[in-house]
């Protein structure tokens, strides 16, 4: 109830304009003697600056230690907010919430399918104009998951960028078919960078609920800089995601630091999360938590550089996925119903899985993969390069999806290095196939330049039998070191 006076209070005299900054210091922060009371300062301090234009500075306020109030809402983000190098520690005895948030107001339009597909919208009264987000979720589901304790139907979403009734960006996959029942929000948005940046969020050891650090949805060309979140280890807390990105695009993270989640080894939790975001770019972003730093879904472009985590992830329904200068350390890479081109340049994997496409999602799309210049170290625990799933599953109901399918493989310049297997394989596979099924899509399998150290001598193309649909074209060229044997044996209508 304090906290709902002192808002009311501070908002009736709504200060600063457009060009002008405020400071929490005069709404409230310099006389607040309690964590709900410094947070109520920075609640007020950001409503009255997106209500005005003003920006909020930070300067002169020093670390805090703020806590969640009842009936608090998120501290609202509009443009970019500079927090001058702050610490916050934030405690939460309340309820599930975000700290800050940053979210669009989406209103339904109908959109033909046809248009969806060819990215025209300047027949549609309410994307004629301007610049607008456009979110489509097929409420048919895209699969359903297999042998997984939360069995559903899951769904696909796609987010385009139009300006004046012209798409910027296209679906990961069509929507002009039987399969398909799009459903479509737009919002407003602008081209203006809004930059976050210069903070610490230490979330207190014992805190009785989650708080989720940022909450982005319906958002354009957002830059997180120079961010550092840091979670005690906490054996009941979990569902975590310290970042919450929906439905955006040009979203970008930039020299952040993630340590710890709430997550355990056996329950998810996520450092990172994307649900339908496009043109996501990642630089020099690192940490550790326990179940996964990133869990996504429904991510169209993504490019990671120089950046060290457990794992990257695309759930289910991506395309063109590129990380370089990346080292993956701990966890299998995993993707479910992945399109386009999956590129890793100058990446290194320890104790991982570079390809680990989901069994529980059923769902073996087309795409190429493309590893140039990686290091990897095979263990005794992940000794292959790709897991492909199983060979033979139930065919998927959605008709896109009925065709099991494997990447194109380029392989150029990997290094491999392991004290504990002296070999390693390139594809490894479940189940068994039977004598009428057959893998699609795959035409090539093109591995040069392979260094394996002292203790490699073999190097296994499949641990399973496989059948391929069409002749592939197998080249393995170029296997430096001592003589390393080769074993083609389970791979069936190849030509090397």
């Amino acid at each position: 109830m304090r906290f709902l006076k002192i808002l009311l209070c501070l908002l009736l005299p709504a200060v600063g304009a457009i060009g002008q900054t405020i400071s929490p210091l005069d709404y409230g922060l310099r006389t607040a003697r309690t964590g709900e009371e410094r947070y109520a300062a920075l609640y007020n301090a950001h409503a009255a600056a997106n209500q005005s234009g003003a920006t909020v500075s930070y300067k002169g306020v020093g670390d805090l230690d703020i806590a969640i109030p009842h009936n608090a809402k998120p501290i609202p983000l509009k443009g970019s907010t500079d927090f001058n190098g702050i610490t916050l520690t934030v405690s939460n005895d309340v309820r599930d919430c975000a700290l800050f948030t940053m979210q669009g107001s989406p209103r339904s339009v109908s959109v033909d399918k046809g248009l969806i597909d060819s990215g025209n919208f300047k027949s549609v009264e309410a994307l004629k104009s301007g610049l607008k987000l456009l979110t489509i979720e097929d409420q048919n589901s895209w699969c359903n998951t297999e042998g997984s304790s939360y069995k559903r139907g899951i769904k696909r979403r796609d987010v385009l960028l139009v300006r004046n009734g012209k798409a910027l960006n296209a679906t990961v996959m069509p929507y002009n078919n039987d399969a398909s029942r799009p459903r479509c929000y737009y919002v407003d948005v602008d081209d203006t960078q809004k930059t976050i940046q210069n903070l610490t969020i230490k979330r207190v050891e014992g805190a009785k609920f989650k708080t989720k650090c940022f909450y982005l949805k319906y958002t354009n060309n957002v830059l997180f800089k120079n961010i550092a979140v840091y979670t005690p280890y906490d054996k009941e807390k979990f569902g975590d995601s310290a970042f919450d990105i929906l439905h955006s695009t040009n979203f970008t993270m930039q020299d952040i630091i993630i340590e710890g989640s709430y997550s355990q080894t056996d329950k998810y939790g996520y450092g990172i999360s994307m649900n339908n975001v496009y043109n996501s770019t990642f630089i020099r972003v690192s940490g550790e938590t326990p179940w996964g730093f990133f869990g996504n879904n429904n991510v169209n472009v993504a490019t990671l550089q120089d950046c060290r985590v457990n794992r990257f992830d695309v759930h289910c329904y991506g395309r063109d996925i590129t990380a370089k200068n990346c080292t993956f350390d701990g966890k299998p890479i995993t993707y479910g119903s992945l399109y386009g081109t999956l590129t890793y340049d100058g990446c290194t994997f320890k104790n991982s899985v570079p390809v680990y496409l989901r069994v529980d999602y059923n769902a073996y799309t087309p795409f190429d993969l493309v590893m140039k210049n990686c290091t990897y170290y095979p263990t005794a625990e992940r000794s292959h390069i790709f897991n492909m799933g199983l060979v033979e599953s139930p065919v998927n109901k959605r008709a896109e999806l009925q065709k099991k399918c494997w990447p194109n493989v380029s392989i150029e310049n990997l290094k491999v290095y392991s004290d504990e297997v002296n070999f390693f394989y390139i594809f490894c596979s479940g189940g068994t196939q039977s004598a009428k099924a057959s893998i699609g899509n795959i035409s090539k399998i093109n591995i040069t330049n392979v260094t394996p150290n002292n203790g490699i001598n073999t190097i296994y193309m499949s641990n399973n039998n496989v059948r391929f649909a069409n002749k592939v074209k197998c080249k393995i060229g170029a296997v430096r070191g001592k003589k390393i044997s080769v074993d083609y044996n389970h791979l069936q209508n190849i030509s090397k």
